[in-house]
């Protein structure tokens, strides 16, 4: 019941939203955000993608810390970025 209201699993949760959003919008055709009137930010099917997968992990980085007993805090954040970049390699290999 704790690993459902940890930070990460809710941040996690709002990064595969905010992926599927983006992936949402990227299908529409709308690559485009103006998030103020002089920024643009371009939006690529691989960032939906990139918000999805960090959200996965830090998903799973939740459940694993709240299973293992004494798991670290501060491992966190490095090991959902090693994930990432681990799969981000593997992808870009298989291209």
């Amino acid at each position: 019941m704790e690993i459902i209201f940890s930070i990460d699993f809710i941040t996690g949760i709002v990064l595969i939203l905010i992926g599927i959003v983006l992936l949402y919008l990227f299908k529409q055709g709308r690559n485009k955000l103006i998030v103020q009137s002089q920024v643009r930010l371009t939006i690529r099917s691989s960032t939906g993608y990139f918000f999805i997968l960090l959200g996965f992990f830090d998903i799973v980085i939740a459940i694993i810390s709240n299973l293992v007993p004494g798991f670290p805090s501060w491992v966190r954040i490095p090991l959902t970025l090693i994930l990432l970049v681990l799969v981000l390699i593997v992808i870009r290999n298989r291209n």
